[in-house]
């Protein structure tokens, strides 16, 4: 999914999935027509089919708002906003305290509703030293039994492309925004996976409290190591 920034995150997360949908099943009807297999190209027109597929990834996502918004989520998380005192915002947040990928999503369509935080999504990605961008397929699956499955054309021998998926540094930041006041919650593969320092699966949270410029740390999340570092670990289900 593309970047944001200050956005609505509900119509954001909308044309996510229904255009995720999209792509996913065009190139589906595309691969299997090339291969001569079934496929509703070459049946119906190509407004045809893309009517039947925002129709489908409408109802998908009206699915997913559903299970969004159903999520357990405590209320005591609300306190952190308009909150000036960054000891009771770390507080909220210890232990039994948990967020899930859908509890997340749903504080940051809270957020939004009741209180006009606009939302920023931002991914960064470093592939270890040595390895030119250029030269990856355009997809890559390391499969439980560490084989890769390659989607796309490459040169790089399957040991490389492994150590690619395996050593990559992937860093995922999600902000919310009200005038000066903002909140980020990040997160990278081996802390969602327990496999940082602490051995739990967690997110770390930071906000304006800690004296922090926005953009001082939006930059520093961009580089493979940050200069600054939150104490708070969220824990985390996905």
């Amino acid at each position: 999914m593309d970047d944001a920034e200050f956005v609505n995150p509900i119509a954001k997360a909308m044309k996510d999935v229904i255009d995720g949908y999209k792509a996913l099943q065009l190139s589906t009807y595309q691969f299997a027509f090339e291969n001569n297999k079934p496929s509703p190209i070459g049946l119906m027109s190509i407004d045809e089919i893309l009517r039947h597929l925002e129709w489908k990834g409408l109802k998908i996502w009206r699915e997913y708002y559903d299970d969004i918004m159903n999520a357990e989520l405590p209320d005591s998380i609300y306190s952190i906003l308009n909150c000036t005192d960054k000891n009771a915002q770390e507080k909220i947040f210890k232990p039994p305290f948990q967020l899930s990928t859908l509890s997340l999503q749903k504080f940051i369509f809270k957020s939004w509703q009741l209180h006009g935080f606009t939302f920023s999504d931002y991914r960064f990605e470093h592939h270890p030293k040595g390895v030119n961008e250029n030269d990856l397929p355009k997809g890559l699956l390391l499969n439980e039994n560490d084989t890769v499955e390659i989607f796309g054309n490459t040169n790089l021998k399957d040991g490389v492309l492994k150590n690619v998926i395996k050593h990559r540094k992937v860093t995922i930041a999600k902000f919310l925004d009200k005038g000066s006041e903002w909140h980020c919650f990040y997160y990278n593969y081996n802390s969602i996976n327990g496999k940082e320092t602490v051995e739990i699966p967690h997110i770390h949270y930071i906000s304006n409290n800690w004296t922090l410029d926005r953009n001082v740390v939006l930059n520093e999340l961009k580089k493979r190591h940050h200069s600054f570092s939150s104490n708070v670990h969220i824990n985390y289900k996905r």
